[in-house]
């Protein structure tokens, strides 16, 4: 059971990702709250926006349907 620990979360809220220091590249689902007024669309389905759990913030790109 620990070794499938950190496999089991299905989603990593912004201080997880700042505290387990998930690597630039590696994909992961991050779960929390659009920060409000950070929605931006950009050419075709690019969209960027940030996602906060009140306590920190991750900026995100998104190219696809939401």
């Amino acid at each position: 059971m620990f070794a499938l620990k950190d496999s089991v979360v299905f989603f990593h809220t912004p201080s997880d990702v700042t505290e387990k220091k998930i690597a630039p590249g590696e994909r992961f689902r991050l779960g929390g709250l659009v920060a409000q007024g950070t929605v931006k669309r950009g050419e075709g389905t690019a969209v960027t926006f940030t996602v906060t759990d009140t306590l920190k913030e991750i900026p995100v790109s998104f190219v696809g349907v939401l």
